[in-house]
């Protein structure tokens, strides 16, 4: 609703403009109030969601970074798990062969001393 001025605006001809300057005065001083308060509300309307959107990029990135971190230490387990599974099993080769090789010398010990017994009741005979 427009405020749309009478024909008994003015007390006279002569003050007919300076009413009209007072009242566009005080209508762009409450226009630029109304102004004012819709830019201060559309503001704090945009910080609010801002920062709802930061917290929650916040919370997703917090999230993302544990769930990597636990992807790596489960790697670096399956890692350590595998390095130490070839060391057991270079271990249990490494055992095998020295057990091989000490069968080996048993076995020639052996052999040496039935042949000195041997050499020795040939001697005696």
């Amino acid at each position: 609703l427009t405020n749309v001025q009478g024909s008994s605006a003015g007390a006279g001809s002569g003050e007919f403009h300076v009413y009209k300057q007072s009242r566009r005065r005080e209508l762009d001083r409450t226009k630029a109030m109304l102004d004012a308060h819709q830019h201060d509300k559309d503001s704090s309307a945009w910080l609010h969601t801002a920062r709802e959107k930061m917290l929650a990029d916040s919370l997703k990135t917090a999230k993302n970074r544990a769930k990597r971190l636990k992807a790596k230490e489960r790697r670096n387990r399956q890692q350590d798990l595998s390095v130490m599974d070839v060391k057991n099993d270079q271990d249990m080769k490494n055992d095998m062969n020295q057990n091989d090789q000490n069968d080996q010398e048993n076995d020639m010990n052996q052999e040496n001393d039935m042949n000195q017994e041997n050499d020795h009741n040939d001697q005696e005979e």
